[in-house]
């Protein structure tokens, strides 16, 4: 399938960088951000930090939802007990540390961003984007190999 010339990098542009530093960031056009009025995000597992970054831009002045069949605050738990099982036997406590600063970013961020615990397929994408009026819309979709069976819907 071949994309639409519209989705075609159009002029040049400066790239940042939003999220961390391996899987979850992404490079993004700095003119972008400035446009974009809503943001949809599609996979999330448990890093919300492009999602974090973006609103820091943006300086709240942005709507953003997230959507991901596992995450919820009983999957940030589960995730926190397992760190801190696994750093009491491993005697290295940075992934648990990193467990509780996640949990408390998203319970920050719940306030600011409306996160979804629903798994994402073609029907769904097509209400989300006609309930959203508004044509300044970022689309983050990160669903493990799945992002391909959504590209004819966002064409």
């Amino acid at each position: 399938m071949a994309l639409n010339d519209i989705f075609k990098i159009q002029y040049k542009c400066e790239l940042i960088r939003l999220g961390q530093k391996n899987d979850g960031g992404y490079l993004i056009c700095k003119k972008s951000i400035a446009k974009t009025e809503y943001l949809v995000s599609l996979g999330i597992s448990d890093d919300f930090s492009f999602e974090e970054e973006f609103l820091n831009i943006k300086k709240g002045d942005i709507k953003i939802k997230c959507y991901d069949d596992i995450l919820d605050q009983f999957f940030l738990i589960k995730k926190i007990i397992f760190s801190l099982l696994r750093a009491i036997y491993e005697k290295k406590f940075q992934v648990f540390k990193l467990q509780i600063k996640k949990f408390i970013n998203y319970r920050k961020l719940k306030k600011k961003i409306l996160f979804e615990k629903k798994k994402i397929n073609r029907n769904d994408l097509d209400e989300i984007l006609t309930q959203i009026d508004n044509n300044q819309i970022h689309l983050k979709i990160d669903i493990e190999g799945n992002e391909y069976s959504l590209l004819d819907e966002i064409l």
